[in-house]
């Protein structure tokens, strides 16, 4: 899965308001773009990132249910 579909997926889930919205999407594409600049650096390629963020972070559904219930 690609950054825009993950984080697109995870803001389809989340359900928030379109300010929290567009915050939240702008915090979690850095974060992951963050990552895989890192990985980069390493040898670690964008797809073996983007598996350890889902690892990491759980699937977008997961990540998405967690950011509704923390946003109430």
């Amino acid at each position: 899965m690609n950054i825009e579909a993950y984080v697109n997926k995870v803001l389809e889930c989340a359900d928030l308001a379109p300010s929290d919205e567009k915050r939240v999407r702008a915090e979690l594409r850095n974060h992951i773009l963050e990552m895989i600049d890192n990985g980069k650096h390493i040898g670690i390629s964008e797809t073996e990132v983007m598996q350890m963020v889902t690892k990491e972070f759980g699937t977008p559904e997961e990540l998405g249910k967690m950011i509704a219930k923390a946003k109430g």
